[in-house]
């Protein structure tokens, strides 16, 4: 990753600006109308930049580019059903039609707004061929045929804090995928527990705790936490709501008898969908700094506000039993 660059040329939606120093996971996340509500956003970073740039929302301009890392909101990406948004506001990551730069732009239903992953790359239902560049002699993202270079491949970074790691679910009932003792995969009720933590490293499912990663035992087909090592049977990818490796074309599956998490002949069924979800998922303002600081402390307390009206058609168990800052009241012992 390059880190200096001195000045910029920076297009917006409307044409080119000059912007004199410049000194983007799989998320499934339910927004309503406040923005501040936790959604399991995290930085960005290119793998071409190894420096500490990261990718930036300008709102002043609405452009995209890389930045050097901080800790606002407009380095805070998400997905929301195949939008890429930020925490600064409600906008969605745009491709323009017109001159393939990538921007943010009031949301719509429009395929330029509908963004996937296939590895690390990141593309549009509009144009699949193309894929997310970091332009690294101005800092600038846009849309480029697809090449192999690091300037391509996009990853999330470790979440700060647990309350910021994510539970991987499936479409497939409600419960969570889980670490057991033996280091085996499976899918149990959602609960505070810090075997239900996760997050994406590149091609890597880590466990947010052990630093250990998912890997497909290709003999049995069965997932289970192992070393990470980077081989093709831990690299996994998000292909549409599918999980798959680079070691063959099989799809993660829940298994609908035992909960079992294993590698399987891709069909559509749901069992085979997946997505994240933050663990301080639903919370809001004061709610999310509280479980951070709970999450830090690896205590479990009783808020006065998981009895609160807007938590109350929220279930106890799967739900707010999976905070540390309610696991702690008697509905969770």
């Amino acid at each position: 990753m390059c880190r200096v660059i001195l000045a910029s040329l920076v297009v917006s939606a409307g044409g080119v600006d000059i912007d004199e120093t410049l000194s983007l996971l799989q998320v499934h996340a339910s927004v309503t109308d406040d923005a501040q509500i936790a959604n399991g956003a995290s930085p960005m970073k290119s793998r071409y930049n190894h420096a500490n740039k990261c990718l930036d929302y300008h709102h002043g301009n609405n452009n995209v580019y890389m930045h050097a890392c901080h800790t606002g909101a407009n380095q805070q990406w998400y997905m929301d059903h195949e939008r890429l948004k930020t925490n600064y506001d409600n906008k969605c990551l745009d491709m323009h039609l017109g001159n393939n730069n990538v921007y943010m732009h009031a949301c719509h239903d429009g395929a330029n707004q509908q963004w996937f992953f296939n590895g690390e790359h990141l593309k549009t239902r509009q144009a699949p061929n193309k894929c997310l560049d970091y332009n690294y002699n101005n800092g600038n993202i846009y849309m480029h045929g697809c090449h192999s270079g690091g300037n391509q491949e996009f990853y999330y970074t470790h979440p700060a804090n647990a309350a910021y790691a994510s539970k991987v679910k499936s479409n497939h009932g409600s419960k969570c995928m889980e670490v057991m003792d033996n280091g085996n995969i499976h899918f149990a009720v959602c609960d505070h527990v810090e075997s239900q933590k996760f997050y994406l490293d590149g091609w890597e499912l880590k466990s947010y705790f052990s630093d250990k990663c998912a890997d497909y035992h290709y003999g049995n087909d069965n997932v289970y936490m192992h070393a990470c090592h980077g081989g093709s049977n831990q690299q996994f990818y998000f292909d549409g709501q599918q999980m798959k490796t680079n070691y063959n074309n099989k799809c993660l599956d829940l298994h609908t008898g035992n909960g079992n998490v294993y590698m399987h002949n891709c069909h559509s069924g749901a069992n085979q969908q997946f997505y994240l979800e933050t663990v301080s998922q639903g919370l809001q303002h004061d709610e999310v700094q509280d479980e951070v600081e709970e999450q830090e402390k690896q205590e479990l307390v009783c808020k006065n506000w998981c009895y609160k009206e807007k938590h109350a058609g929220k279930s106890w168990e799967g739900k707010k039993c999976t905070w540390n800052s309610c696991a702690g009241c008697q509905e969770c012992r």
